[in-house]
């Protein structure tokens, strides 16, 4: 139950959040007597809202300039009760009186940022106001903060199928090819790098979502002899999955009265067990395959000791992530989105080896009144 109270009302929902867009909220608000007929109550509504506020502002040498703005996404009101209407019954000092809004569809989920130039805010909310007369009385309200997330029935399939069984449909590789070298002028060495994950074009939040890299390197050319089987060989790929990093960056464009700035959050989410983090048991379910060191003669010869060849390095990281970032989302003033980096470093200036691409999240909630089979 989701409850919100004054001396003698309270606020009941019959669920308990987030909600989603398109859902009907059901509830009660409970007038407490003798206490409320003490407080002489005229009238009492409560109202659903929802909407964006933004604000962002300009500076200059000589003044400072603020644009404000606000876009209504949800507004709606239920008078419940006036004075002389109802009253409870002999045996009881409490009247309940039952609500229900419904939600309208596609809402943005709630949310807030604030950068050096912008503050934006999502908010959804229950208001109970009881109206009293008197130039020096208070009103008696009740105000419930609502989370509200939007609904994706794609998602929601995608996240009751990997609940289920695990993923089960094809799978997405992206490839990284690139020559690196230690030193500046020294001879170059080969890192392929192959990321795989599920052939989607979003990633719906709270799944947990498979992925594998795999890392392959071929040393510069030398002969076998040149290092010992207990030295590592440059460019030996990570072993461990805190060397690696895999993170989602946030993104907003922030808009008030025909003025726009973009805002990049500096925070990074982390994802799927890569790096180091204060989550307990962050890395444990990340699973490390390693193939031993394979010599790879480059021409024939009659002396081993004399050719030359290249030390092939493997390591495959099997692991999963789950979103639980905001959706992304587009409406009139606000926008975010996300961008995805997983980081393999190497020794050496300018070595690291980097996949980027756009990470759409989506909600992993079905439309009221569907199933996600």
């Amino acid at each position: 139950m989701g409850p919100g109270r004054a001396s003698s009302l309270s606020l009941k929902l019959n669920t308990t959040g987030p909600y989603v867009s398109g859902e009907v909220l059901q509830g009660e608000v409970h007038l407490h007597f003798p206490k409320f007929n003490m407080d002489d109550v005229e009238k009492l509504t409560i109202k659903l809202s929802g909407s964006i506020h933004t604000r962002i502002t300009r500076e200059n040498a000589n003044s400072t300039s603020v644009s404000r703005q606000e876009v209504v996404l949800a507004r709606s009101t239920i008078l419940l009760w006036q004075k002389g209407c109802a009253y409870p019954s002999l045996d009881s000092q409490i009247l309940v009186l039952p609500f229900g809004f419904k939600l309208p569809a596609g809402l943005p989920p709630s949310h807030s940022c604030t950068g050096s130039q912008y503050s934006a805010k999502i908010e959804y909310g229950l208001h109970v106001l009881g109206e009293r007369p008197g130039t020096f009385r208070r009103d008696r309200k009740i105000h419930l903060p609502l989370i509200v997330v939007p609904a994706h029935e794609q998602g929601a399939h995608i996240h009751s199928a990997i609940i289920a069984e695990g993923w089960q449909g094809g799978w997405r590789a992206v490839e990284r090819r690139a020559e690196i070298r230690r030193q500046i002028w020294g001879p170059y060495s080969e890192v392929h790098a192959t990321l795989l994950m599920p052939d989607i074009d979003y990633f719906p939040t709270q799944t947990p979502l498979p992925f594998e890299l795999n890392i392959v390197t071929h040393t510069q050319p030398m002969k076998r002899d040149s290092r010992k089987d207990s030295q590592p060989i440059f460019p030996a790929p990570p072993s461990d999955p805190r060397e690696l990093a895999f993170w989602i960056t946030p993104q907003v464009e922030v808009h008030a009265q025909s003025r726009g700035v973009p805002g990049i959050f500096r925070t990074k989410i982390k994802l799927g067990g890569f790096g180091h983090s204060s989550e307990p048991g962050y890395n444990a379910d990340v699973q490390v395959e390693r193939i031993e060191r394979e010599w790879v003669p480059l021409r024939d010869s009659p002396d081993e000791k004399k050719s030359l060849g290249q030390w092939r390095q493997e390591v495959t990281f099997k692991s999963r992530f789950t979103v639980k970032a905001p959706p992304t989302f587009t409406t009139e003033t606000l926008l975010l989105w996300y961008n995805a980096t997983m980081k393999i470093p190497f020794p050496g200036v300018r070595n690291d080896i980097k996949f980027e691409f756009p990470f759409k999240i989506v909600s992993h909630l079905p439309p009221p009144g569907t199933a996600a089979t």
